[in-house]
């Protein structure tokens, strides 16, 4: 314009290290997610979960294409047990019976029932046709270093983002079912803009 550029910056899901709940429109029908950009020391890492059409909960990972199912992704993290996946995400029965749907689905579809093997079907998913060495450091940097790397970038706190994820999925249950409202933009903006001032004042 007039000889100069102007350059428009979309701002969306500001808040660092918070969970964000909304719906969308896709393909003429409604999806729930829960996002969260995680910050840590600079860098910044988009983790979704999203409820499919089918019920399954998928998780969409930095740096790795494509999705992996919550329960395969939360027992490769550690948390083997069914019990434990269903009490980290909801007590309330209902909401248990679509994890626990869950969780059968990657048993009878990809026999996954041991973290061992969770890992192995995450070494099949993103580092396929690689050597069993460079399949193990990928993964374990996947999990550790890009997946909610403001929780703690070291091996010990995969348990830590498991329940991270299972409060994630919980979030995505409840705006499915009407227990919770989407969150708005708008204030996290305004949240935002007014903590910035904060830390300039105080600077």
């Amino acid at each position: 314009m007039n000889g100069t550029e102007r350059v428009l910056v979309c701002l969306e899901d500001l808040a660092p290290n918070r969970v964000m709940v909304e719906s969308e429109q896709r393909y003429q029908r409604q999806t729930e997610l829960a996002k969260v950009f995680s910050l840590r020391e600079g860098f910044r890492a988009l983790t979704v979960v999203e409820k499919k059409k089918d019920g399954i909960l998928q998780v969409s990972i930095p740096v790795a294409s494509g999705q992996v199912p919550l329960a395969v992704l939360m027992m490769a993290l550690g948390m083997e047990s069914a019990d434990d996946i269903m009490q980290s995400i909801t007590n309330d029965p209902q909401m248990q019976n679509l994890i626990l749907a869950n969780i059968e689905e990657i048993h009878s579809t990809e026999g996954i029932y041991t973290t061992q093997e969770a890992l192995e079907y995450m070494e099949r998913r993103f580092a396929a046709g690689q050597s069993k060495e460079y399949r193990k450091k990928r993964i374990s940097y996947i999990l550790d270093n890009t997946l909610l790397p403001h929780l703690s970038t070291t091996y010990e706190a995969r348990l830590k983002k498991a329940v991270f994820l299972g409060r994630m999925a919980r979030e995505v249950l409840e705006l499915h079912s009407g227990e919770r409202n989407p969150d708005d933009k708008d204030l996290s903006l305004i949240h935002i803009c007014r903590c910035r001032r904060i830390e300039r004042c105080r600077s």
